[in-house]
């Protein structure tokens, strides 16, 4: 909304074991801390055309 990231939501996908306990906790930790940079990639990709470089997450999220 307004160029900013207002819900995400989780949802099931056929034929795939959903994420369950720590797995989808540490998702959504992930996803609060990397979801504007996962979207703007995406657009830059996606929209744009752009070549977006690699990045290697190596951090521990809390």
């Amino acid at each position: 909304m307004n160029g900013k990231i207002s819900e995400i939501k989780v949802t099931k996908i056929s034929g795939v074991r959903p994420l369950k306990g720590k797995e989808l906790k540490d998702f959504e930790i992930f996803l609060k801390n990397y979801a504007d940079e996962i979207v703007e990639k995406w657009i830059s990709y996606f929209v744009y055309h752009k070549d977006v470089d690699f990045e290697k997450i190596t951090k521990r999220l809390k």
